[in-house]
């Protein structure tokens, strides 16, 4: 994904962690995070399979912050899909950032109130916060 590598080192240079969370099987997760160039970057995948909840359930995410021995308060997710990601995240009491372009708003939910188009956006949303 363009801006990825850039995003995920700025931010890791700035101290934050960087993880994922995702409803995909948990071995085709890992393995695809290991491919990526900064890999080494990313302190953890945490997957449904590996959590046995999906999202937009809290619980997963609750799992991720507890398992990196972080507060919920203070988690930020990024995320493409707006039911999952977005609303999931913030449902389960973490800040939330949609990523836009992957998949179309529903009028069912309210809009997000932080939102980028491109990953390069992240840490001077991040650091705005």
């Amino acid at each position: 994904m363009p801006g990825a590598e850039a995003a995920v080192r700025e931010l890791e240079s700035l101290g934050f962690v960087i993880a994922v969370i995702s409803n995909g099987e948990h071995r085709t997760r890992t393995e695809t995070v290991e491919a990526l160039p900064f890999s080494s970057s990313i302190r953890a995948v945490i997957s449904s399979e590996f959590a046995g909840v999906r999202k937009p359930s809290p619980s997963i995410f609750h799992r991720a912050a507890h398992d990196l021995g972080l507060v919920i308060g203070e988690c930020l997710y990024v995320g493409d899909h707006p039911e999952n990601d977005y609303w999931g995240a913030k449902n389960a009491g973490l800040h939330a950032v949609w990523l836009r372009g992957f998949h179309a708003w529903p009028l069912t939910l309210a809009p997000a109130d932080r939102a980028i188009s491109a990953l390069h956006e992240l840490p001077s949303l991040i650091l705005s916060i």
